[in-house]
């Protein structure tokens, strides 16, 4: 990712700083789980769960950093301010990216990815995710149902689309 760049917005409202979005990208389906994992303590999953229930009926989001690879490792969780409007959208706010950006690459790690929740929905991209999908990120999405929260499942951006990642402790 480039300095400056921060993860698009989940709206057709969308501008891509980064210039990184497919035309196409939203019309693609999902791909069946790849060769992706991400190591996830359960200790961090469960602050996740946590913050999206506490932003119910709101979409919660967030950075995920540690180390990136094709069996990638989230050694902290952030949240950040969802300075989106609407319930069922989020965007996270750029200087929170940008500050993040800056302490984990000072730590030696980085941000390897956004997570999210989806309240009162299933934990699958929609639409809109995956036309704001950067490539090589992992978006995490947790699904939270009457303010409690259910399923988390993940997926990694490739040039194909969206693969979903083996989420492990």
């Amino acid at each position: 990712m480039r300095p400056g760049s921060c993860p698009p917005r989940r709206t057709a409202r969308t501008s891509n700083p980064a210039g990184l979005l497919a035309a196409d990208r939203a019309s693609r389906t999902l791909d069946p789980p790849g060769p992706f994992s991400l190591h996830l303590p359960r200790a961090l999953r469960d602050q996740l769960e946590q913050r999206a229930a506490a932003a119910y009926p709101h979409e919660a989001c967030g950075l995920l950093v540690g180390r990136r690879g094709s069996s990638g490792e989230v050694l902290e969780v952030t949240e950040g301010e969802n300075v989106e409007a609407d319930t069922d959208r989020y965007s996270l706010d750029p200087l929170h990216l940008l500050e993040v950006e800056r302490a984990a690459r000072e730590r030696g790690l980085e941000v390897v990815g956004v997570w999210h929740s989806h309240p009162d929905h299933d934990a699958v991209p929609g639409a809109l995710d995956r036309a704001g999908a950067l490539e090589g990120w992992s978006y995490l999405i947790v699904s939270v149902r009457a303010g409690a929260p259910g399923e988390a499942r993940c997926w990694r951006a490739t040039p194909a689309g969206l693969t979903e990642e083996r989420l492990l402790p």
